[in-house]
């Protein structure tokens, strides 16, 4: 009970981020590591210590995930809008945002009663773009990190600034 806050909560950790989502009597958590760095065994294991061994191995499911979203969120007479159109990053909200901004967007192009195959190539181009920003805005918060640690290292090291972020970047500096 003394643990328990009304909010979500991460923390960083050497292997990546630790998640914790207050329920009503416990909390969902997660630690979201990466397998080219990290074995799922060695994963499971700083959980459970983490946690001061109050979990057990068989609470732990390991779920594969990979940031994605599709090339057509619009074909034919079907619109995937949320999840089925693409997951960026579980904390950030990113989901959210885009969910919204894509209802908004399709409302704008058929709010007249009407479309045509050039509405819906704009409207995949304006969403692939929304999360092409969500992806960087994501990356910018990893690659920029002063964590330490084998998985905070190894973005960075592998960090590809798109164009997008290098322009903010630079703006940012700028006086």
């Amino acid at each position: 009970k003394e643990e328990l806050r009304p909010y979500t909560s991460c923390d960083a950790v050497a292997h990546g981020w630790i998640w914790k989502i207050p329920l009503q009597k416990k909390y969902g958590s997660g630690l979201v590591f990466n397998r080219s760095i990290t074995e799922p065994e060695e994963a499971e294991k700083y959980f459970i210590d983490y946690w001061d061994n109050r979990i057990t191995k068989e609470q732990c499911k390991l779920i594969n995930w990979t940031p994605y979203y599709i090339e057509n969120f619009w074909e034919n007479n079907v619109i995937s809008i949320g999840l089925s159109g693409g997951f960026i990053e579980p904390l950030e909200s990113t989901g959210i945002a885009t969910m919204i901004m894509q209802i908004d967007t399709l409302y704008g192009i058929i709010k007249e009663g009407r479309y045509s195959q050039h509405e819906i190539d704009l409207y995949n181009s304006i969403i692939a773009i929304a999360y092409e920003r969500c992806i960087d805005f994501v990356n910018m918060h990893y690659s920029n990190s002063k964590k330490t640690g084998l998985f905070w290292e190894k973005v960075k090291e592998k960090h590809n600034p798109s164009v997008t972020q290098d322009y903010y970047e630079n703006f940012m500096k700028s006086p």
